[in-house]
């Protein structure tokens, strides 16, 4: 038990020593999804993001019922992506600091008989609040790939171009 104190003291520690550099929020748009950032250098940033979609709904439109909307149609889905700062703008200077960032990375998910993997993009423009730790960003986070089906009838290999159309709005805090 002392081992374990201590463990979790140690890693408080070495979390609050760089937590300048960590950010966490939610973004909701085609999906909920918990957000962690690192910001590894000034213009540059790794991006985590973990929860349920509903975007991706291919599968629903070829085999299920289209009328009625049912919580197994929900899928685990987790991103991970790279952004760069391209643009700093200054359109209020008294409230907080205009950007514009692009990014790459990976998009996984699924839920039973189902499943998809593939790169994924992402556009957006946001603001950094001055007075607050705060970030509210609107995005553009398309990802496309190869998804699976299957059922005890086979399994069936497609194209998933259903995650074009991922929209989001973020809030984020900033340590």
């Amino acid at each position: 038990m002392k081992k374990l104190t201590l463990l979790l003291f140690a890693l408080l520690f070495a979390g609050s020593t760089f937590a300048q550099d960590i950010a966490a929020g939610f973004r909701v748009g085609s999906g909920i999804h918990a957000v962690g950032v690192y910001n590894y250098k000034q213009d540059a940033t790794i991006e985590a993001r973990f929860g349920a979609s509903w975007n991706n709904d291919e599968f629903i439109i070829h085999y299920g019922n289209v009328n009625a909307y049912e919580v197994s149609r929900i899928m685990l889905d987790f991103s991970l992506l790279h952004t760069w700062r391209l643009l700093n703008m200054d359109w209020t200077p008294s409230l907080g600091k205009w950007f514009v960032d692009g990014g790459a990375g990976v998009n996984v998910g699924g839920r039973a008989n189902y499943a998809y993997a593939g790169v994924m993009g992402m556009a957006r423009i946001g603001l950094s609040f001055f007075e607050l730790p705060l970030t509210v960003t609107f995005d553009w986070s398309p990802s496309f790939g190869p998804n699976f089906w299957y059922n005890d009838f086979g399994t069936k290999a497609g194209f998933n171009g259903m995650g074009i159309a991922n929209l989001g709005v973020s809030c984020i805090y900033r340590f």
